[in-house]
This record gives C-alpha cells, structure tokens and sequence, in this order.
C-alpha cells in the first residue's frame, strides 16, 4: 500500500477510461516526426542551420530530443502514480528499473555499441596509435606491449584487458548516449522523485541544474571537448573523444526536462478546465524561456573585443567557460549585454568565444535546458487546446504518437539506405523530395505496425 497523499494524487488526474491522452498522443507523435524531419534535413548544405544540431544555440531541430524527455516525464507521473496505488512501492520500482535498463540495452544494441577490432592483434599488440584511447596503454609497461613468441601470457592477459577498457571508457563518454539510452538512464536519476509533491521535484530541478553546472565548471567542459590537459580526461584515457548531448554526466540535466514533463502532467490531468491548464502551461513555458534567455546574456561577457581569456587547449573557447569576468561591465552599453533571442544564431568564435552560457545541447547548459523546457511547454499547451478541448487530432501524429520506439529504429534504417542517394549539396528541390520519401516511408511502415495492433513499448 502507499500513503495518502499519492492516493488523493491519483484520485486528481483526470484521464479518460482509455487512460490515453490525446494531447500526449499528439505531442509525442509531432516529436517523432520532428525527429524525422532535423535528421534527414541536418547534412544538406542549402537547409538553413535553424533546423540542424547546433552546438552554440537553440534552434528548431536542438528542441525535438528535448521533447522526448518531456512527453516521457509527463506519462511517467502519469503512469506512476496509478501503479504505486494499484501495485505498491516496491513492485512498481522494480517494473521502472527494468524498463529503464531493458531501454539503454536496446538502444546500445543498436546504436550505440560503437568502436571495432579489425585485427586479432591489437589485442597481443597494443599500437602506439590506434582506434581506441592510446591512454589506456599507461596500464601497461613497455615491457607488455608485445606477447612474447615463448608465450608470456601476462602481457597478453594486460593488453587484453587494456583495449576493452578503453573501449568500454569511449562507450560510457561518448558512443552509447543516443535518445534513448539518455531517457532510459535518466528515468532512473528521476525515479525517486517522480511520485513525489510539486514542491519536492521543483526542487530536484533546481538541485539537477546546478549540480550539471557544477561538475561543468569543474570538470565536464573539458571533458566533453576533448581537452587533452583536463584530469577526466586523463582518468578515464580518451584523448581527444568528443561527447555529444551531455555525455556521461548529461542526465543530470535531462532530467531537468523529464521532471517539466511531470509538471505538465499535474498542469493538464489536475485541471478540470483545459482552458485554464492551456494558461498554466503557457505561463511556465514563457517563464522558463524568459529566466533561460536572461542566463545567455552571459555569454555576452565572452564578447572577444572585451578581451577575455583563451582557452589555450581548445582554440576558440573561453578559458574560464563558466565563470565569466564582469570587467568590461564599466565600459560597455546596456544594449551590448542583451544575448540574441532563441533560434537565431550568435556570432562566429571569432567575434565571440564559446562558452557555458551559450545555449548548447552538446554540454547541455542551464540556458539551454531551461529554454527547452520552456518551449515544450508552450507546445504541449497548443495540443491541449488543439486536441483535449478541441477535439482534434492529425491521424500521422497519432501513428508516430503510439508507436515512437518502433518509429525510431525504422526511420534509422531508412536513413541509412535513402542517404546514399542524397548527396550533401543537393539542390533544395531535390531535399525536400527526399524529405516526403523519407517521410511517407518510415510513417507507412509504422503505420503497417498500427494497423497490426503491433507496439513497441518499453
């Protein structure tokens, strides 16, 4: 049994009997074919930038991932909830935890296993320079590199053991974080709190951020980029491996968007009105962009005719990323200290350096996260009032909607094949051909999975 206050929480979501959400059905589903569209879209040089992954600031395609956490954050309460006041504490923990490592297998299995071993060798014969971190030699004297012809099976036992250390060290940096190996490993980091009082995870975002910004100033910059000088690094022996959308230590932030998603469901299921959570809803989501957009004006401080310092390792980024120098604040108008508004671009590394308050998906930072947040938000608040008072719904949300994990695989696979034929200086003509292919290939085979009654659900 669990105590009241989650029974009287159950007893305030109002869902109805099929226990599905059009509006969830609906955000979910625009998420899928967003992913659709940014991935096919991020290679061609005559697609403008706002629809690719950016590194320096919040465009269109930097907000769909996000999304994804959001939409699983809010039919994580949803879902949570009912089970721990059907099934009890410890049944619906186990079934959480399974799910969630079940999901970063899958995920891992296909996409993200990364590195190879070409030749038996490299495990007699550790190369001075070679596919994996040659850092991981260090744990092997000169005298072990080579197996000896007599059969010193102690050199060879040491550099067996030093590949596969560092393979497994570029796995956990870099090459296993796809989409869903972040959500499954986030769910876990968010577990504890998904149950618990508005209050209680308002805090937890608070604590999230800051402890991401935190290890960001300590360490996780460099890390993630690769900086040969930075102590990580050196720990864990990957050399110039480069992490994207957070790394290792990412779901500390992307659970900052998980736990919106939960807030959005208390929003929209507590709210008998949808008038009133589409306010609700809007109002968080220009309150979190507006406190996001005034932490990039940060950035502004890394404006290089203001002089600040270089990053000797990393040529074009501030030496000091996250804590900037208020110097120049004496000399300088109040309209140069105004960051540019999302999803427009900053200026090249050459008129300003790159830095923690950019908002990046690569690190993620504070402004970033919180931006993202924010804006899914506002569109959950628009298929509110589309669908849950409205009344409508587009039939190829609703397939992606269902389906997503099936959706991801498949439109991977079809990725692969179609962009063989799609060179990266194609006319936009011929893209956007591509683009509808692309499109109605992935959407007929899920929908062949709908129309079976086959989902793919972890």
């Amino acid at each position: 049994m669990v105590d009241s206050p989650i029974r009287s929480d159950v007893s305030m979501l109002k869902v109805p009997k099929s226990g599905r959400l059009a509006s969830l059905d609906q955000f979910r589903g625009y998420t899928v074919l967003g992913m659709i569209v940014v991935n096919f879209l991020g290679s061609f040089h005559v697609v403008h930038s706002v629809f690719k992954h950016n590194d320096t600031y919040f465009s269109f395609a930097d907000s769909i991932m996000p999304a994804f956490h959001f939409a699983v954050g809010f039919s994580f309460r949803l879902t949570m909830l009912r089970r721990l006041a059907e099934f009890g504490f410890i049944k619906t923990w186990t079934g959480y935890l399974r799910r969630s490592f079940a999901l970063v297998f899958v995920a891992v299995l296909f996409f993200g296993v990364g590195g190879q071993f070409r030749e038996w060798r490299q495990f007699s014969e550790y190369p001075k320079t070679g596919l994996l971190a040659a850092d991981a030699a260090s744990s092997v004297s000169s005298s072990e590199t080579t197996v000896s012809r007599d059969g010193d099976t102690h050199a060879f036992r040491a550099t067996f053991c030093a590949q596969w250390r560092a393979y497994f060290a570029h796995l956990l940096k870099s090459r296993m974080w796809n989409t869903f190996a972040i959500i499954g490993v986030t769910q876990i980091v968010v577990l504890p709190f998904v149950a618990c009082s508005l209050r209680v995870r308002l805090l937890a975002m608070l604590m999230f951020g800051l402890a991401h910004a935190a290890l960001t100033e300590w360490f996780n910059w460099g890390f993630i980029r690769g900086d040969a000088t930075n102590w990580m690094v050196k720990l864990w022996g990957t050399g110039a491996d480069v992490s994207w959308d957070g790394g290792f230590f990412g779901p500390l932030c992307w659970a900052v968007v998980m736990l919106g998603g939960t807030v959005a469901c208390d929003i929209v299921c507590a709210t008998g009105r949808s008038g009133r959570a589409v306010r609700r809803l809007l109002w968080t989501g220009c309150a979190l962009m507006v406190i996001a957009w005034s932490l990039s004006c940060l950035t502004r401080m890394y404006d290089v005719e203001y002089g600040p310092a270089v990053s000797q390792q990393l040529p074009g980024t501030a030496a000091s990323p996250v804590i900037p120098s208020f110097s120049s604040l004496r000399i300088r108008h109040p309209r140069t200290l105004l960051a540019e508004l999302p999803f427009v671009a900053p200026p090249p590394e050459s008129v300003r350096l790159q830095n923690y308050w950019m908002m990046s998906k690569q690190i993620p930072t504070l402004p970033f996260i919180l931006s993202a947040t924010g804006f899914s938000f506002l569109v959950c608040s628009f298929f509110v009032l589309v669908c849950d008072a409205g009344g409508y719904t587009l039939p190829v949300f609703r397939t992606f909607g269902t389906n997503p994990l099936a959706a991801y695989c498949i439109h991977s696979a079809i990725g692969d094949q179609l962009g063989s034929l799609m060179p990266g200086d194609a006319p936009l003509w011929y893209v956007l051909i591509g683009l509808m292919c692309f499109i109605l290939s992935t959407w007929s085979c899920v929908r062949f999975l709908e129309r079976s009654h086959i989902f793919i659900r972890l």
